[in-house]
């Protein structure tokens, strides 16, 4: 398919796939909690948070996911909708309990994932700015032994955030 003008919503997801080299990898998950996850998919269908905690906690545990490091940084971090402004302070490390090697065999990762709470606005920017803050301060900790990316797993649009401009990633 072809992909959407900038700014449509659309149902597709992960369009794009790529590979990861032969070193280790850290991907800084930025998680979208917000309230709209409890909306369907579609009509009469599971939740848009049960069938992304399905996708990653399957990615968790699988073989695929070896060597692989992995910080969840949920947002909203308070289901207040009226925060004023978009500080990226809390972003800027992982939830506690949200940091594993993969993959998680133990499974005490994939339940502290399936407790994550779903509540409040899209606070977009400032989770994004506190995760790129927090994925350089990483790349530069780990010196070239291991690739650092940031993969952003939510349902649409940003709100939750007061003041001009706020909403959106610079």
């Amino acid at each position: 398919t072809s992909p959407s003008a900038p700014g449509t919503v659309t149902n597709s997801c992960a369009t794009t796939h790529a590979g990861l080299s032969g070193k280790p990898h850290n991907i800084v998950l930025v998680l979208d909690r917000s309230s709209s996850m409890n909306d369907a998919m579609s009509s009469g269908g599971q939740s848009k948070w049960s069938g992304i905690q399905s996708a990653f906690k399957s990615f968790f545990g699988s073989d695929e996911s070896t060597s692989i490091t992995i910080d969840i940084i949920p947002f909203p971090q308070t289901s207040d909708r009226n925060i004023a402004g978009c500080d990226q302070t809390p972003y800027q490390s992982p939830a506690p309990n949200l940091s594993a090697t993969l993959p998680d065999t133990s499974g005490g990762f994939t339940n502290a994932f399936a407790s994550i709470p779903v509540n409040g606005g899209t606070p977009t920017n400032g989770a994004m700015q506190g995760a790129i803050a927090y994925a350089t301060a990483l790349k530069k900790k780990l010196a070239g032994k291991s690739d650092v990316s940031i993969v952003l797993a939510t349902d649409g649009l940003p709100t939750g955030c007061l003041g001009s401009g706020g909403d959106f990633i610079d």
